[in-house]
């Protein structure tokens, strides 16, 4: 989308609903007052796309462009993890740092906690977090459930969301 001009002529959006509408006739299947977009999967979280002269765009960074009146300085982070709540109130324009700290277990985890893996060298659970952009060491455990104790420890003091890395 080049413009917040673009967007307004294109489509309106409710930022109660989270839905964007369809301003124009795009062609037979696209008619004024209907819901933009198409539902996709990005790994685990579905999002909502809109093609807009061939090329594909996030409705979400269109919601809150419309919204705002600018384009977000960076990522949109949906506070509740459903990529599809594009409700104003769900969205917060944050750094890409801020936004991991948002994600839910990754889909490779072996432990079932987040920030806890085993090694087997020492074997102990050692507890690992990210933060300003490097993976720093918080300790090795004989007990599973006491690393993941510290990592949550660590989690809340640097700020990572209660949703960090819940699976979903």
């Amino acid at each position: 989308m080049s413009d917040i001009e673009e967007a307004n002529s294109l489509f309106s959006y409710d930022p109660e609903s989270g839905r964007l509408y369809w301003k124009i006739n795009m062609n037979s299947r696209v008619r004024i007052g209907s819901i933009a977009g198409t539902i996709r999967k990005s790994g685990r979280t579905a999002y909502c796309y809109v093609r807009v002269n061939g090329r594909i765009h996030m409705a979400h960074r269109i919601a809150w462009h419309i919204h705002n009146g600018c384009f977000p300085n960076g990522e949109i982070d949906h506070i509740d993890g459903d990529g599809l709540n594009n409700r104003i109130d769900n969205l917060r324009d944050v750094t890409k740092s801020v936004n991991n700290r948002n994600q839910r277990m990754r889909i490779d985890n072996t432990s079932g906690f987040n920030g806890v893996c085993w090694h087997k060298r020492d074997e102990k659970w050692y507890a690992k977090i990210n933060t300003n952009g490097k993976r720093k060491h918080i300790g090795g455990f004989n007990d599973l459930e006491e690393a993941a104790k510290v990592y949550r420890k660590a989690a809340a003091e640097l700020g990572y969301t209660v949703r960090h890395g819940v699976c979903v």
